[in-house]
């Protein structure tokens, strides 16, 4: 859902943007993969910024809730890869491993 939700939020924030005839600068392809990779390693400022940015759209589609819970969740827990690390570096190539990953990604029940 997070990664859904923050698309559709900045597709319709572009949208909007053009809508209003709001100035769009377009962005070097090297700049956004920088901002995109500093985001992705916890950039809490570009987070903050993309967040305060999408917003309104979030709102309107009434998946504010659900991303900043996301948003949460990776800064609190990390990437899926980053816990993956995490995981091969406490038990290595054992049994250990493979049952910590399986714990890791099938949901508890309730």
């Amino acid at each position: 859902m997070l990664f859904a939700g923050v698309t559709r939020a900045l597709v319709a924030t572009l949208i909007e943007d053009i809508r209003t005839r709001e100035k769009v600068m377009p962005v070097p392809g090297p700049v956004v993969s920088e901002q995109l990779l500093a985001v992705a390693r916890g950039g809490a400022g570009q987070t903050a910024r993309l967040l305060e940015r999408i917003t309104p759209q979030l709102d309107a589609a009434g998946d504010t809730g659900e991303v900043y819970a996301g948003v949460e969740r990776l800064r609190r827990t990390g990437t899926g890869a980053q816990r993956q690390r995490h995981l091969w570096k406490k038990y290595g190539p054992t049994r250990g491993f493979i049952g910590a990953l399986a714990a890791e990604t099938v949901p508890a029940r309730i």
